[in-house]
């Protein structure tokens, strides 16, 4: 008799003994009469009892099946790589037992790059209407986040002033006044004042000059990043 047909068995001879109380479910692939508890169903949010049709040894051992997750190593499901099964080498999926994802961060990433480059103009679209719907709830994200990660947002705003210092002309100070009013407009405006060729990238390095200033909107700013700029390589 196999491992699976044994472990049906076994859940077979379970029910059986179990009372006579509470719910029952029939699994669609063994047909067996089940409580219907996560005893014996995954769960499902969808489905009428928020249980998956099929029971758990129909299902399987949902990823950790002896090929995925060996003496606290797991095998990536794209590139086959034997790494430690944490938070390191795997992101976190909290169906899974383990609470794992199958494949590895390097392959989650490639994939995601790849996706994104297929998909680019369906994703942005995607985002940019998720992010209209749910303004507020992700602005308390962000001011939650600041809020919990002063030191790294410090380090962020150190390092801008020193990357604006260090693009700063021999000219800036006959500019002055224009670039104090460029300042001052987009606080009125509630716009952002973005340089047109960035000072932050690891192609290019823009000038902090009256010249290489622009008006945005928070949006096409954060849209904009350092990414994208005239006549760029």
């Amino acid at each position: 008799m196999s491992s699976s047909e044994l472990q049906k068995q076994n859940v077979a001879q379970e029910s059986a003994d179990c009372a006579s109380t509470g719910p029952k479910k029939k699994c669609s692939r063994c047909n067996l009469m089940l409580p219907a508890t996560s005893d014996y169903f995954y769960s499902d949010k969808k489905m009428r009892l928020g249980l998956k049709s099929h029971c758990k040894s129909c299902d399987g051992n949902k990823g950790k099946r002896l090929r995925y997750l060996v003496d606290g190593r797991k095998v990536c499901s794209k590139c086959n790589s034997v790494l430690d099964a944490n938070e390191e080498n795997f992101n976190k999926n909290k169906s899974s037992l383990d609470g794992l994802r199958p494949e590895c961060k390097k392959c989650q990433s490639e994939f995601k790059k790849s996706n994104y480059a297929a998909n680019k103009n369906k994703i942005n679209a995607k985002s940019k209407k998720y992010y209209n719907e749910n303004k507020d709830k992700h602005n308390e994200q962000s001011r939650r986040w600041r809020a919990e990660n002063k030191n790294i947002v410090r380090y962020h705003q150190r390092k801008y002033k020193y990357l604006k210092r260090r693009s700063i002309p021999s000219w800036f100070e006959s500019e002055r006044v224009l670039i104090e009013k460029v300042y001052e407009m987009a606080a009125s405006l509630g716009m952002h004042v973005d340089h047109i060729v960035p000072i932050n990238s690891k192609l290019v390095c823009g000038l902090h000059c009256w010249h290489n200033l622009q008006l945005l909107t928070p949006s096409e700013n954060r849209s904009k990043s350092n990414v994208y700029w005239p006549d760029m390589p």
